[in-house]
């Protein structure tokens, strides 16, 4: 688990190469970052930005509630927006404070909104449960 953080019971989350595991979304994120970094991408829209975590987030829920059934590509690929978005953050913070603490907070919601709605639907339980059993077991 050292570069994925999910448990062998959650292996079909990652990809193998070379023998270590790298967990789908977090590569997406990291390609994003990358992406944000070679391209530039300091000078998006504010309002762009806001849409760019989105995806991710979306694909997670409807995952995780099984409305979907998403695979480790759909998740890679989904997660890129989210590594930009994350990047648009790290610059904002150094040029405009205020607005780099809008979208962290605007981040920090749309992960409390997506627990909230595993939570109420009973989802969340059945993915720490599982998360759980696939560590101490």
């Amino acid at each position: 688990m050292l570069l994925s953080h999910h448990p062998p019971s959650q292996y079909c989350r990652t990809y193998k190469i070379l023998g270590i595991r790298f967990c789908a979304r977090c590569t997406g994120i990291v390609v994003g970052l990358i992406i944000g970094i070679v391209t530039d991408f300091s000078s998006l829209n504010f309002l762009l930005l806001l849409v760019l975590p989105i995806p991710t987030f979306m694909n997670f829920v409807l995952q995780e509630r099984k409305i979907i059934s998403s695979n480790n590509v759909l998740k890679t690929v989904l997660s890129i927006p989210l590594g930009i978005y994350i990047f648009g953050i790290i610059n904002l913070i150094i040029s405009d404070l205020k607005l780099g603490i809008i979208l962290t907070i605007f981040l920090l919601f749309m992960q409390f909104l997506s627990a909230f709605i595993l939570f109420r639907t009973g989802d969340l339980e059945k993915l720490v449960i599982e998360y759980e059993n696939g560590i101490y077991k």
